[in-house]
């Protein structure tokens, strides 16, 4: 099984995690040209929920446990991302969340297990109390498009419904409403057949 994460905005690499026949996880980089380079990591990827670049290609990770940590993208097999590299910011509840992005300027926004929309800057440290102090700019009707959600360079949100597969880009909500397919450009359907898609902070040109 393999499990692409989303592309860093330099382009430099695709991250993928892939399960090996002793069912551990390991992490792979991949160039453009698709050949593979050495493993970059070999356990502890199976406790993650949920794992995204910021605009620079710090590596964010939210365990399946609630915590939270970011670090540089790994680049050794035998050096433990979780415990060698990354910074924990997060103690607890970040496994509640259904998304989590950046947008461009390095926000970070997450959809909420009550179907709410927010955005704040990323944490620093553990006993910040992210969700608390964060903004909501959605009220409703975000959670069925967690299949995929992201922003393009241009600030644009992009989401897949994850029952009916349809993709939408529409402008980046500003108030506390429900709004956002109303104002949104439908751009196709089926997409929720696809597990993961690249991210769209990246110049287009260098997309695979």
């Amino acid at each position: 099984m393999s499990v692409r994460l989303p592309l860093t905005q330099k382009g430099c690499c695709l991250l993928c995690v892939v399960q090996s026949f002793s069912w551990e996880l390991c992490l792979q980089i991949q160039t453009w040209t698709g050949s593979p380079l050495p493993r970059v990591g070999k356990t502890d990827w199976d406790g993650f929920k949920l794992m995204f670049f910021d605009p620079n290609g710090l590596l964010y990770a939210a365990t399946k446990k609630g915590e939270f940590y970011k670090g540089p993208a790994p680049s050794n097999e035998n050096v433990s991302w979780l415990y060698g590299q990354a910074t924990k910011i997060g103690t607890n509840s970040w496994n509640e969340f259904d998304a989590l992005f950046f947008d461009p300027k390095g926000i970070l926004y997450a959809v909420t297990s009550d179907d709410k929309l927010v955005m704040r800057s990323p944490p620093t440290k553990p006993d910040d109390n992210w969700l608390d102090s964060s903004k909501t700019i959605g009220k409703g009707g975000w959670r069925i498009l967690t299949h995929f959600m992201a922003f393009t360079l241009e600030s644009d949100l992009w989401c897949v419904d994850s029952k009916n597969g349809n993709i939408y880009k529409g402008p980046t909500p500003t108030i506390a409403d429900t709004n956002y397919i109303e104002k949104a450009q439908k751009l196709g359907w089926g997409y929720n057949v696809y597990p993961s898609f690249p991210s769209p902070l990246i110049k287009p040109s260098r997309v695979l």
